[in-house]
């Protein structure tokens, strides 16, 4: 945020059921939209008309879906381990393991959640678990991807960027995204050296990352 501050305003807001918000209850199945709309509150909330969204993994597909249901206010999208598919089976027994006992994920982990999420950290794992465990179930009896087939209402301009070697999400769901978007959005596929999931885990990925970010920046500024 602090790289992209001279050019742009960056705002990272806490959602609702995580960080310094008040929490959940339960996650619904379809947080993913939820999230969305609330996003678009927030930026009522502070005055801004329109933003480019910046999401990673699930903020990735939330940002999606902003592009999806408030297209006027979204001017591009940088969906950074886009997830696509709904019936995750790769991914149940991460998400058990999340449910049932998300100390498992190891020390680093647990102490970077405490860190996020504080000493109920356990509750916010478990909640994200469920509803991730509810979409497999819903995706394998039902539905194929998490966007309901509306990815090709998507106009603004889209960054794809994901490692090639995730550990995660197969660099294929964004291949595939790329492919279902081409002749209705621009689209740029941008495959990584980065090796994890997570871009935090190999910090110069970070600064690739930005380098494109600015890159995306010129053509949206043009």
């Amino acid at each position: 945020m602090a790289a992209l501050a001279d050019r742009f305003r960056a705002v990272a807001p806490d959602r609702v059921g995580y960080g310094g918000s008040g929490r959940l209850a339960e996650l619904p199945a379809d947080f993913h939209q939820r999230m969305a709309e609330e996003s678009v509150l927030a930026m009522d909330a502070l005055g801004i008309d329109q933003v480019v969204p910046w999401g990673h993994s699930d903020g990735a597909v939330v940002a999606a879906w902003m592009a999806i249901l408030f297209p006027g206010r979204v001017r591009g999208l940088v969906l950074e381990a886009l997830h696509v598919q709904a019936a995750k089976q790769g991914s149940l027994e991460f998400f058990r393991t999340g449910s049932e006992a998300p100390e498992r994920f190891g020390e680093a982990v647990v102490a970077a959640l405490r860190a996020d999420h504080g000493e109920d950290w356990p509750d916010v794992v478990r909640m994200g678990a469920r509803a991730w465990l509810r979409i497999i179930e819903e995706g394998l009896r039902t539905r194929s991807d998490l966007y309901g087939g509306r990815l090709r209402e998507i106009r603004a301009p889209v960054l794809l960027l994901h490692g090639r070697d995730d550990n995660v999400i197969p660099a294929a769901e964004s291949q595939h995204m790329a492919d279902r978007l081409r002749g209705h959005a621009p689209v740029r596929l941008l495959l990584t050296d980065l090796i994890s999931h997570a871009a935090a885990d190999q910090p110069a990925h970070v600064t690739d990352v930005l380098r494109l970010a600015g890159f995306w920046g010129d053509l949206l500024e043009r």
